[in-house]
């Protein structure tokens, strides 16, 4: 999921859709639609600007049957995608700052850092 702004992030209903349009189950959808849009809100609370370009990202868990940590030495392995696994939301900063928060725990790690922004 890519050109959002962070607001639309909040409304559940389209990204429900698009996430549905790129081939995620109905319910699962609607799970990580959620949970971008606790993510958002978090970020909306913490003063961020609402029309800020947003970048959103979700990536599935893997599941390995077996072979593992034989796929990158030549060897075979039994993978499959799971369709729960991470959703993640990035916004450009002014002041150098690296923040992340879980939406499921509200917890906050910050850390300053020399990347600048967009």
């Amino acid at each position: 999921m890519n050109h959002w702004r962070l607001k639309g992030l909040t409304y559940r209903q389209p990204v429900t859709r698009r996430l549905g349009a790129a081939g995620m189950r109905a319910d699962r959808a609607a799970q990580t639609a959620d949970h971008f849009a606790q993510a958002a809100g978090q970020l909306l609370a913490a003063g961020i600007d609402p029309a800020c370009p947003a970048h959103a990202r979700f990536v599935p868990g893997r599941i390995e049957v077996l072979g593992k940590h034989t796929d990158y030495a030549g060897g075979r392995s039994l993978t499959a995608a799971a369709d729960r696994g991470f959703a993640a939301i990035a916004v450009a900063r002014q002041d150098g700052q690296l923040k992340v928060t879980d939406a499921a725990v509200f917890g906050l790690w910050s850390s300053a850092t020399d990347w600048k922004s967009c």
